[in-house]
């Protein structure tokens, strides 16, 4: 069967033919691979693309790279997703951060107090989320590995400080990504898709809301169309709301697995992508489970009555499911 691949493919393997760094040869193959028609005629082609991306991912591994101080950085990824934050100097990530989790990392009114990837765990609910915060943007020590810190997380928080202009900081921030290859699907400049480009989901907060002129700009940027949160870490202002929004952003549900004739842990739940199936969960738990699973039982929201469905039945955020194999 003949491949047939379309235009922008062969634009994309151009790119990676191109490219010099390892992220933008990377950033090339995923989009190779988004673009390519998944058929019998590609099966080789589909396997031969992800050889290279793991070969690519496995020498970033063991050569780590370094940036123009010999630093390099690797941030393990612990609890339901990652988020990281991205902003200017003294935007107040590093506020954020210390605000919402136990990392202690280091706050000061000078620029560039953040020189590696500093990790913190935020609890929304049941769910832990990882925050990280990150360099600000203009570092040119964080170029060898932010890039790869972005295209590997799950939401993108665009951090700008409503003391002063937010939309020349987000102008600059979105520019810099693009550098990077690396686009937010909420806070595109445009709706043109870009070859080789790796689109994250995220949103836009302006820290510092304490005034009335900081709240304006708040005001100013929601009414262009912009996804954006305002808080403020010294009065306590937003903080609750701004967890709940990096929950909703990253696009999950809550699911509790229910063993047959036992409770279900209401305090640990499996976190999904929206519009996950039980065939979903079922492989979840357990890579032989979806093929020993007979049916489900599923209560949702406040339901009593338990439905039972198939492996294709759609789950909601907060349903509990108990699996008959």
């Amino acid at each position: 069967m003949p491949a047939n691949l379309p235009p922008q493919y062969f634009e994309a393997e151009r790119l990676f033919r191109e490219a010099r760094s390892p992220q933008d040869k990377l950033a090339a193959l995923e989009e190779m691979l988004r673009i390519i028609p998944h058929h019998k005629g590609t099966d080789k082609l589909i396997g031969d693309l992800r050889r290279k991306m793991a070969k690519l991912k496995e020498e970033a591994q063991r050569r780590p790279q370094t940036g123009k101080r010999g630093e390099a950085f690797s941030i393990r990824r612990e609890g339901a997703a990652q988020a990281v934050l991205v902003g200017l100097p003294n935007s107040g990530k590093s506020s954020l951060l210390a605000a919402l989790t136990h990392a202690t990392p280091v706050v000061a009114d000078y620029p560039f107090t953040t020189r590696g990837a500093q990790p913190g765990m935020m609890v929304f609910e049941n769910v832990q989320i990882q925050l990280v915060d990150t360099p600000a943007l203009g570092d040119e020590a964080a170029d060898a590995w932010v890039p790869n810190l972005l295209r590997g997380t799950d939401l993108i928080v665009v951090v700008v400080d409503l003391e002063e202009d937010p939309r020349s900081q987000l102008e600059f921030i979105l520019g810099e990504l693009e550098k990077w290859r690396v686009g937010i699907r909420e806070l595109r400049r445009d709706q043109e898709e870009k070859v080789g480009f790796v689109e994250k989901r995220g949103f836009l907060v302006g820290t510092k809301l304490e005034t009335a002129a900081a709240q304006d700009r708040l005001a100013y940027l929601q009414g262009l169309g912009v996804r954006a949160q305002g808080i403020s870490v010294a009065r306590g202002w937003g903080l609750e709301e701004f967890s709940k929004s990096v929950f909703e952003a990253l696009e999950v549900i809550r699911v509790y697995s229910k063993p047959p004739g036992k409770p279900a842990s209401l305090q640990e739940p499996i976190i999904l992508p929206r519009g996950s199936q039980v065939a979903g969960l079922a492989a979840s738990i357990h890579k032989d489970l979806l093929q020993q699973m007979k049916f489900a039982r599923v209560w949702s929201n406040q339901e009593k009555i338990a439905r039972k469905v198939g492996r294709d039945h759609m789950l909601q955020e907060g349903d509990v499911v108990e699996i008959h194999t």
